[in-house]
């Protein structure tokens, strides 16, 4: 069953949050420019979507990146994990020059098992990228647990570094975003029904301003061509938002698909409103009646 709403009457050009932003912000400025003889309902429609893009920019500004001070706080962690894990090295090679004899055997068996164990590599791991040290560390925590490795570790008198590392590690992952997961989905989340409000009510706004046309009122027909020349403006000339432009790199601003195309009746073309889009010819850039 065909449908007949704002979410498939109008399409928009292929937005990011940060694109989406300044688009509102320039349909807004347009209405209290030039939009005090616009009926109340296209001044509602303003409204709200004003509104969705103050919620937006709420939204996107909360995603707080890596400060200065916690990257300096992340070089720290990092030298203290490595140090941890560098001291706990020491004191295991310590312990496998002594001779395998007497009262120590048990200590110096134990100490070469946790070498294996957790060292296969030495300490090369401590030199790789911060994300890929912090999986190697967990992959150490995992085995000192689940190989009851710790219980070694006392015994050697290696507990203390065992304690560091826990605490280090912690806070390395904690620093980068690593260990909470739930708050990067809410974070994603949040800002893609941001992003949704706001596209919903530009929508809403360019089907009512559209509507105020009367092809007999030049008026009318240049009230609306001024109201929505932002967007007509970005349809036929988009910004960037390329993958290769470094400023639009950002995964927490996902890209919003073009609206799907309502299958409908052509209706008579607006003379102002026509995209000027290679191909076009005669057709509104906002208001789709193609099958």
């Amino acid at each position: 069953m065909r449908s007949f709403n704002f979410s498939n009457l109008v399409q928009l050009p292929r937005l990011n949050a940060q694109s989406c932003i300044a688009l509102g912000s320039a349909l807004c400025a347009a209405f209290d420019a030039h939009g005090s003889a616009a009926p109340a309902h296209v001044a509602t429609a303003k409204g709200k979507l004003e509104a969705s893009c103050r919620g937006l920019r709420r939204t996107y500004a909360s995603r707080v990146p890596l400060s200065p001070e916690d990257a300096d706080a992340l070089r720290v962690v990092d030298a203290e994990l490595d140090g941890c894990f560098s001291g706990l090295y020491s004191v295991l090679q310590g312990w496998t020059k002594v001779p395998a004899t007497g009262a120590h055997a048990e200590k110096v068996t134990a100490a070469r098992e946790v070498l294996m164990v957790i060292y296969p590599d030495g300490l090369k791991f401590t030199q790789l990228p911060f994300k890929e040290q912090w999986a190697e560390s967990q992959t150490r925590l995992d085995l000192i647990d689940e190989h009851g490795i710790e219980k070694k570790l006392d015994l050697l008198g290696a507990k203390p570094f065992v304690d560091g590392i826990r605490v280090a590690h912690k806070n390395y992952g904690d620093l980068q975003g690593l260990t909470k997961a739930a708050a990067a989905e809410t974070a994603m989340l949040e800002l893609r029904t941001a992003l949704d409000a706001f596209l919903g009510s530009v929508r809403a706004y360019v089907v009512k301003v559209a509507a105020i046309v009367d092809e007999d009122d030049k008026a009318s027909v240049d009230l609306a061509d001024t109201l929505l020349q932002p967007l007509r403006e970005w349809v036929t000339r988009p910004p960037r938002i390329a993958a290769d432009d470094p400023t639009a790199v950002d995964p927490m601003a996902p890209e919003a698909a073009v609206a799907p195309v309502m299958p409908a009746a052509p209706a008579a073309p607006v003379a102002s409103l026509e995209s000027t889009a290679p191909g076009m010819p005669g057709s509104s850039p906002f208001i789709d009646g193609r099958d």
